[in-house]
């Protein structure tokens, strides 16, 4: 269960951090298949957000959403913290890995920020 991975390496990382967690997570459809590499590219763009969140947001909550809206898969992360200059996005290596891993595994990927949050948000079609 990559969505249970996820969970667990973000209480693991940012609970000790005093950062509070709320999860909204739905049921993942039994049609919804995904290769060990495509769990992979997943759990990695968000172990990079978790991270991310924990080392430069000073947040003090996060949320972890994932919904099924139609033909779609759509998690979100977001924190609310001092965000992040969107010009790293092209400059940061762990940004751009994100996007990347977004572009294989055919999903769109997103970041909006500002100086009250940041949101990461990844759409995959089933």
């Amino acid at each position: 269960n990559i969505l249970g991975s996820i969970q667990e390496f973000a209480i693991d990382t940012l609970e000790p951090l005093g950062i509070d967690i709320n999860f909204e997570i739905d049921t993942v459809p039994d049609n919804v298949k995904m290769n060990l590499e495509d769990r992979r590219h997943l759990f990695l763009i968000f172990k990079e957000a978790i991270n991310n969140a924990a080392k430069y947001s000073k947040a003090n909550h996060v949320n972890f959403k994932f919904h099924n809206e139609k033909n779609r898969m759509v998690i979100v992360f977001d924190d609310n913290g001092i965000g992040f200059d969107p010009l790293l996005i092209t400059r940061g290596n762990g940004l751009k890995n994100m996007a990347n891993r977004a572009k294989l595994l055919n999903g769109t990927f997103n970041i909006q920020t500002n100086q009250e949050k940041t949101e990461i948000t990844l759409v995959l079609t089933k």
